[in-house]
């Protein structure tokens, strides 16, 4: 064939890798050998092969398939002139060109057929992963956020505890010394001596017979004096 079929698939999902030939003799039943090889990098490597007809679910017993765990299967029928496969679980590194040879036991007819696979990213995958990615940022914010309560709560234990074993000797003087209350202002009052007339002292009479009234009584104050 002068081109390859292309088949573009997503990682993850399945691809059909189509492979359909022509034969001389039409309605003849037809029986022999599919592989399928894959050229990347320059190397070619032997992915699948089964002989047909055979007793396998897909009418095609499998003798040979890529290390991976079943993911290549036969879904042709070489009576139809088809020996297509399938390849499940796609990975990147499944992408290549894929060549399809035909051997059958009828006029030993081979014929090839040339398939390139290109598979791409999911974009469900990326998602995921990054979905994954912000939970774990997430976890290590709240780690480091409990990290950093615990380191304060411990920082402030210590400084009770350091605080207690100082000396008191070396205590501020401010923390030694007991609180002074406030005393008001001492101040010396000095004593008030109000001194009147004696009430057994008689009256004095002036010239015309007549009592006099007693003047007012002598007081005396004495200064206040506020102690310093």
């Amino acid at each position: 064939m002068s081109g390859a079929d292309v088949v573009s698939a997503v990682e993850g999902a399945s691809a059909v890798l189509p492979c359909t030939f022509t034969h001389p003799t039409p309605d003849v039943a037809l029986n022999g050998s599919v592989i399928w090889y894959r050229e990347k990098s320059g190397d070619t490597k032997l992915v699948f092969k089964c002989t047909y007809p055979g007793s396998g679910p897909s009418g095609c017993d499998t003798t040979t398939q890529e290390a991976g765990g079943g993911r290549f299967g036969f879904v042709g029928n070489l009576s139809r002139r088809d020996a297509s496969i399938m390849v499940e679980r796609l990975k990147r590194s499944d992408g290549g060109r894929y060549r399809c040879r035909v051997e059958l036991n009828v006029g030993n007819f081979q014929t090839a057929v040339l398939t390139d696979l290109s598979v791409r990213g999911n974009l469900n995958s990326l998602i995921y992963v990054l979905v994954v990615l912000v939970l774990l940022l997430l976890v290590c914010v709240l780690l480091a956020v409990s990290w950093k309560k615990k380191v304060h709560i411990w920082l402030m234990g210590f400084n009770r505890g350091t605080k207690r074993n100082v000396p008191r000797s070396t205590r501020s003087e401010q923390e030694q010394k007991p609180p002074q209350s406030e005393q008001p202002d001492s101040c010396t009052y000095a004593t008030i001596l109000i001194r009147g007339e004696k009430a057994s002292k008689p009256q004095a009479e002036d010239q015309g017979g007549q009592k006099q009234e007693a003047g007012p009584p002598e007081v005396i104050y004495a200064e206040v004096v506020k102690k310093q």
